[in-house]
């Protein structure tokens, strides 16, 4: 990959926004020819976009939510899950889970747990990738 100009960003804040996005975007495509393997007899029934891990961009929202392949819609399971427990863990401490250093703040998102669970999520992915490269995905299969 050649090298990109950054824009100029308007604060050391937006310029690691800016490169963690970059970021982002490299590592998820590398991803994206991940062969997901099914069982045989299930080939014939698996859509073609089921096949590799494809995108982090679902076909029906355009974000990573509303997954439209089963590895994707296991991702944000799992992240959905981190996110509840750190939300949890941070009441437990008496702060505010909407209170975000990195994320910014919105309406109906906790901030705070979605920074602190940012240096967990490569955990997940972990589990995730050891998963779909050891075996064969079976829906019957529970995690």
């Amino acid at each position: 990959m050649g090298c990109r100009r950054l824009s100029k960003p308007n604060s050391p804040c937006s310029a690691i926004r800016v490169l963690e996005s970059q970021g982002a975007a490299v590592y998820w495509a590398a991803w994206r020819a991940l062969p997901i393997d099914f069982p045989k007899n299930d080939m014939p029934r698996v859509p073609e976009h089921w096949r590799t891990f494809g995108t982090r961009k679902s076909l029906l929202s355009g974000s990573p939510r509303l997954a439209t392949n089963p590895p994707n819609a296991i991702l944000n399971y799992l992240y959905a899950l981190l996110e509840s427990e750190t939300r949890l863990a941070v009441a437990a401490l008496g702060l505010d889970p909407g209170l975000g250093f990195w994320h910014a703040d919105t309406p109906a998102r906790d901030s705070l747990a979605c920074d602190l669970m940012e240096p967990v999520r490569p955990k997940v992915d972990a589990f995730l990738l050891d998963w779909i490269t050891r075996e064969p995905f079976n829906p019957a299969l529970s995690l």
